[in-house]
């Protein structure tokens, strides 16, 4: 993913080195990295485009925010994947849809037996 992105980003004339490191992943116009401060901008519009189309309105988003909700996915994600080797896959999550989870790792699997795939 990365590499795909450096590779299609704009060729600079010189490679920017910042402390020492170089190959970043977005630049601005001027062939310098973005910084956090433009990422949040960028974020600060996006909510504010969203807004004012969509009745319902979008919270307040940062790269921040992102970055927790990464964070957050992955454990609940690794919870799933220990307690699915536990009790052993389909019954875990067959369990888990009786409850009515709504967990990233049961939706699939939710879409899955609709479909009676499984």
């Amino acid at each position: 993913c990365f590499q795909r992105i450096i590779a299609n980003r704009p060729r600079p004339k010189a490679e920017p080195m910042i402390g020492g490191r170089c190959g970043f992943l977005y630049l601005n116009k001027d062939g310098k990295p973005i910084v956090a401060l433009h990422w949040e901008h960028y974020f600060k519009h996006i909510c504010q485009k969203y807004n004012n189309i969509y009745k319902e309105q979008m919270p307040k988003v940062t790269p921040h925010v992102c970055r927790n909700t990464l964070c957050i996915s992955s454990q609940i994600n690794a919870v799933c994947r220990e307690k699915t080797r536990r009790l052993g896959m389909l019954t875990f999550f067959k369990q888990a849809l009786k409850r009515g989870a709504r967990s990233p790792c049961t939706m699939g699997l939710r879409f899955s037996l609709a479909a009676g795939k499984i």
